[in-house]
């Protein structure tokens, strides 16, 4: 298959690594079918024919084929919930179900691909801040969302989602992560910040208030 590459401020280029040729998307300001900014920040390959792409200002939707394409940008809308919350996306994260979560200066955003919307989590919803810097799955099915207030481990419902979070007092490197700084490897999450990283089991996380 082909190798996506995001480069901040040259867009996104499409190699392929059997002819090594290369396939460049950029923002141009008079084409709405570019990208909605050149400084990348994050990417996501949900197929060959479709490509998701934060931005320092917006998001992107690059639906393939062939050497044709066209480009979705999504923006902050003032005033409208059904839209992200904020220009400045950290992470795209695409979940074992299938569906596509934004992380961003305004909180963490859910994807409806039916109704072309968003649900935004944030501080009202039990967030320990807005400005989510990633979101991904540990082994326990439970997501793990990392913000510049601390990480924070959201459980799925029946009822919806739930929250739990955890800052420095529970032995955290520090409250600040950085962006997409993640994995996880034999059930262990490792998860990096300011002053180090953190590594751990999930089933064995207890915070202090317990």
């Amino acid at each position: 298959g082909n190798l996506w590459l995001a480069a901040f401020g040259g867009g996104v280029e499409r190699c392929n690594p059997v002819t090594e040729e290369f396939f460049h998307i950029y923002n141009l300001p008079d084409d709405p079918n570019t990208l909605s900014n050149n400084e990348m920040t994050s990417i996501l390959v949900q197929s060959d024919e479709v490509i998701w792409a934060g931005t320092n200002w917006g998001l992107n939707r690059i639906k393939m084929n062939g050497d044709d394409f066209q480009v979705t940008r999504i923006l902050q809308v003032e005033g409208d919930s059904t839209t992200i919350p904020d220009n400045l996306i950290h992470d795209i994260y695409e979940d074992r179900k299938g569906r596509i979560w934004i992380a961003s200066n305004g909180g963490l955003s859910l994807f409806n691909e039916t109704e072309e919307s968003y649900t935004t989590f944030n501080t009202e919803d039990g967030l320990p801040s807005a400005e989510v810097l990633a979101d991904f799955e540990g082994p326990d099915n439970d997501f793990w969302i990392s913000t510049s207030k601390g990480l924070s481990r959201m459980k799925e419902s029946p009822e919806g989602f739930s929250f739990k979070n955890y800052d420095g007092g529970d032995g955290l490197q520090g409250d600040i992560f950085y962006r997409g700084s993640y994995t996880v490897h034999n059930g262990i999450v490792y998860v990096g910040g300011t002053n180090g990283f953190n590594y751990f089991s999930p089933e064995d996380v207890v915070s202090n208030q317990d």
